[in-house]
């Protein structure tokens, strides 16, 4: 098996909850609110992806954070 990892590809929503659902976080994760998922990815500054072949099998995202000096 061998694992590609890219930065910030872009990350079909339906790969992303199917992703979840397959590792059982989609029980600690707000899938039922699709926008509200949809807006945790796309609000990302950084993603990272892990992918054997065209499957998804690794995220790591990071949130912008403001410091308003």
């Amino acid at each position: 098996m061998t694992i590609n990892y890219e930065l910030n590809r872009h990350l079909m929503a339906d790969e992303f909850f199917d992703f979840l659902k397959r590792l059982s976080l989609a029980e600690r994760r707000p899938v039922a609110g699709r926008e509200k998922m949809l807006g945790m990815a796309e609000n990302s500054n950084l993603v990272v992806t892990a992918w054997d072949n065209e499957i998804l099998v690794g995220v790591a995202r990071s949130m912008p954070v403001i410091c308003l000096i």
